[in-house]
């Protein structure tokens, strides 16, 4: 009887004992973050266990100024060295892959979409998703009158029943002429004109490539297509890729604010812009 309660007691412990050794070689292998949630088990070598990026700012840049550095910051449930790579960055910016922090001074102007990838062997890399814009040094935009388009670098947003937000879908402000010392600080970013929140001038219509006369101009966010592309004519007029150009309409009631609209390019003193 003795005999058979040790053989009993020996087969109870026995599963304990065989799994000791796995548990003991998952516990030296784990050295990082848990991250249960995801269903990454310490220990784990598997592509399901993504490399965590936290999200990046948008950023803006202005042209032959060095960039403040910006950190990445990404965490893993494997072990290993994390590396870093970055795609659709501006030129003159780069990504230290060893650390994870962008440096540099942008040279060419532009609208940027970056991904930012981190990456470690026995996982999925991790990515984050920013805007960077980079552009010439902000300046007044100046039309009719000596008058300034409103809205640029550095004006809080406007409330929607304010007069700056006439015609407009939503809270978009409208792009109205105002007197200078008011005026935005605007910047050329290749073909956008822009502001340091990432707003961009265009149309009423959201972006449509073909504009009719007297489309409202707004600033707003900056989707893609070349409904927000616009260059600067010899003339001193802004054409707009339909073809038409940037408008000032004075109102019959003179306390309220010009306004813009895109009209056919005439060359007429309501479509004379210039730069501050």
């Amino acid at each position: 009887m003795k005999l058979l309660r040790s053989l009993r007691r020996v087969a109870l412990l026995a599963p304990a004992a065989l799994l000791a050794p796995a548990a003991v070689a998952a516990a030296m292998l784990w050295q990082g973050p848990v991250h249960g949630a995801d269903g990454c088990l310490p220990g784990s070598i598997s592509a399901d266990c993504p490399v965590q990026v936290d999200p990046i700012a948008e950023q803006d840049s202005e042209l032959g100024r060095p960039i403040a550095p910006v950190a990445v910051h990404a965490t893993s449930a494997v072990q290993g060295q994390l590396t870093y790579e970055a795609d659709g960055l501006p030129a003159g910016i780069s990504i230290d892959p060893a650390t994870g922090v962008l440096a540099g001074t942008p040279y060419a102007p532009g609208y940027h979409d970056v991904t930012v990838r981190a990456s470690v062997p026995g996982a999925a890399p991790g990515t984050a998703r920013l805007r960077w814009v980079t552009h010439d040094r902000a300046r007044l935009l100046i039309g009719p009158g000596d008058r300034c388009l409103n809205g640029g670098h550095g004006e809080p947003a406007i409330d929607p029943s304010s007069p700056f937000a006439i015609a407009m879908p939503g809270p978009a402000p409208a792009a109205m002429l105002v007197d200078c010392a008011d005026g935005g600080l605007w910047a050329v970013a290749g073909d956008r004109i822009v502001t340091s929140r990432g707003r961009c001038l265009g149309p009423n219509r959201w972006g449509s490539y073909t504009e009719p006369d007297g489309t409202h101009i707004f600033f707003g966010g900056c989707p893609g297509g070349p409904g927000w592309s616009w260059s600067f004519g010899q003339d001193g007029t802004i054409r707009h890729s339909s073809g038409l150009c940037l408008t000032a309409v004075e109102r019959d009631d003179p306390t309220l604010l010009p306004y813009t609209v895109l009209a056919t390019c005439t060359g007429s003193p309501d479509q004379l812009w210039r730069r501050g």
